[in-house]
């Protein structure tokens, strides 16, 4: 079976499928030799940020299947359901990227980078560092998926009250989370309006794009912080950083931008906290990723009978 690697995968991953008589072919330039590869391949697998796109499926004639190792399908090309081509999501990386959520919270509410600077600085500002406990707080979690149920079950143990707005929220796995962590589901704007915490974690589609612009960002209590672990365009960046701008009180923490790298100054906003796109860098997370993708292709092998 030949298997094009698009993105960056563990070593092992690529030994294990050579040893298993794989030809394995990693590359990510759109140069010549690239779209001849497409030509020959029977499989795909894809990381961030990495796309499948219309072309490549045109040119793709041998291709059987494509695995996504994420959760997001914006990066990819509808002609692939069009063209009968097995297509499987990993959606396993919801623990490390709630539990990044929760860095970016604790990171500003006991203002951890500013600590930490000034000691960097040699100063001693013990009393100018007056951070808040999250206890208590009112949680919003825009999308309740793979990773927003987790965040909710994080901050459901640390007594935080839990906000939900999903539009697909009669899923049974979703139920049972409401129920398990005492969520209330409301509507989006009664979410931005009374959350202390905002956390998006919707997929990225036409309804969904900007959906935190000029008019939501508006909504946000004085004090709220607004997180982004989903997409980038879920946010208007330009309306975002015009409101830190107004609202010194409000922050955002981002782990995703519209582009990347996003081309912020990022000194100019002292309550804007960024990473960049780390939510799934984890190593537990990416052994995860790698015994899944191997096991996908197996069954792969064994239906097609390479």
């Amino acid at each position: 079976m030949r298997i094009l690697l698009l993105g960056l995968n563990e070593p092992d991953l690529i030994n294990q499928l050579t040893w298993e008589n794989h030809l394995v072919i990693s590359s990510g330039e759109r140069n010549e030799n690239f779209y001849e590869i497409l030509k020959i391949v029977d499989g795909i697998v894809l990381r961030s940020p990495h796309c499948i796109t219309d072309d490549m499926i045109e040119l793709a004639s041998s291709l059987k299947f494509v695995i996504r190792a994420g959760s997001g399908t914006d990066n990819i090309s509808s002609k692939i359901f069009e063209n009968n081509i097995a297509f499987l999501r990993i959606p396993i990386n919801a623990s490390a990227v709630a539990e990044h959520v929760f860095a970016m919270i604790f990171s500003i509410y006991r203002k951890i980078p500013a600590a930490h600077q000034s000691l960097v600085e040699g100063l001693w500002q013990k009393h100018h560092l007056m951070g808040r406990e999250v206890n208590h707080k009112k949680l919003g979690i825009v999308g309740f998926g793979n990773i927003g149920r987790r965040v909710a079950q994080i901050g459901n143990a640390l007594d935080m009250k839990i906000l939900t707005s999903d539009r697909s929220i009669e899923k049974k796995e979703k139920q049972e989370v409401l129920r398990q962590t005492h969520a209330e589901f409301v509507p989006l704007d009664n979410l931005l309006s009374n959350s202390d915490i905002v956390v998006l974690c919707l997929p990225l589609n036409d309804s969904s794009k900007h959906i935190i612009n000029s008019n939501s960002l508006e909504l946000l209590q004085e004090n709220a912080v607004l997180i982004n672990v989903g997409r980038g365009g879920l946010i208007y960046t330009e309306d975002l950083l015009n409101h830190l701008s107004c609202h010194p009180n409000v922050y955002a923490a981002l782990d995703v931008f519209e582009k990347e790298p996003p081309g912020i100054n990022i000194s100019l906003y002292p309550n804007l906290l960024v990473t960049p796109h780390i939510g799934a860098q984890t190593y537990e997370c990416r052994q995860r990723i790698r015994d899944v993708i191997l096991s996908k292709i197996r069954m792969f092998v064994d239906e097609e009978h390479f």
